[in-house]
């Protein structure tokens, strides 16, 4: 279900805050931005960082210049819907870690949880404009971003990534590295088969 919870015109920019609300009552906040150039033949762009929406406050302002339409959305673990009470042992860098390790214990993963957020956001976007969005993703979540590029491209245009985690192969072949290596990047065997940074060729 997906509910419009407000709306503004701030500077010239349709400002919609929108939950996209899961059966179980999961519930990712998102911002869609809409500038006064926004140009329907443009595709959108959908935006989420291991960090929130916060983050992305020049990219999304970069993007409404160009006259594409931007939606900034928190997805599984991170920003509004990803506050850890405790680190899970030291984990401070990924504060979502523990509720990943709690996916793993159910045989899922945390990147799996949030490809399906990804695309989810992004058939929204897709039915709304008739284009499909390319994706913006930083830190962990670029891994499910590249994920659900992977599983259906007739949705995800393109993905582009920053401050990304490094390769699985990377962490595993480099002994003694300061790399440290987190349930909320991973896919169980996935590695026999393929490499997250293989996704994200054309």
């Amino acid at each position: 279900t997906v509910r419009t919870v407000a709306s503004a015109i701030t500077n010239g920019t349709a400002v919609s805050h929108i939950a996209f609300m899961y059966p179980d009552g999961l519930a990712l906040p998102a911002v869609l931005l809409e500038g006064e150039k926004a140009d329907d033949a443009k595709p959108p762009v959908l935006m989420a960082s291991a960090k929130g929406r916060a983050v992305f406050a020049e990219e999304a302002a970069a993007c409404l210049q160009r006259g594409e339409r931007v939606l900034v959305a928190d997805v599984t673990g991170t920003g509004d819907i990803g506050r850890d009470l405790h680190p899970f042992y030291g984990a401070n860098d990924t504060p979502e870690e523990g509720t990943a390790v709690m996916l793993y214990l159910m045989g899922e993963s945390m990147v799996g949880r949030r490809a399906s957020d990804i695309l989810l956001l992004a058939d929204w976007l897709k039915r709304k404009s008739g284009i499909a969005p390319r994706v913006c993703a930083k830190g962990s979540v670029a891994i499910a971003a590249a994920h659900a590029f992977a599983a259906d491209r007739s949705l995800v245009a393109g993905v582009e990534v920053s401050d990304a985690p490094p390769s699985w192969s990377e962490i595993i072949e480099t002994p003694g590295a300061p790399i440290p290596n987190r349930y909320a990047w991973c896919v169980n065997g996935a590695l026999i088969h393929y490499d997250w940074t293989d996704l994200l060729n054309d």
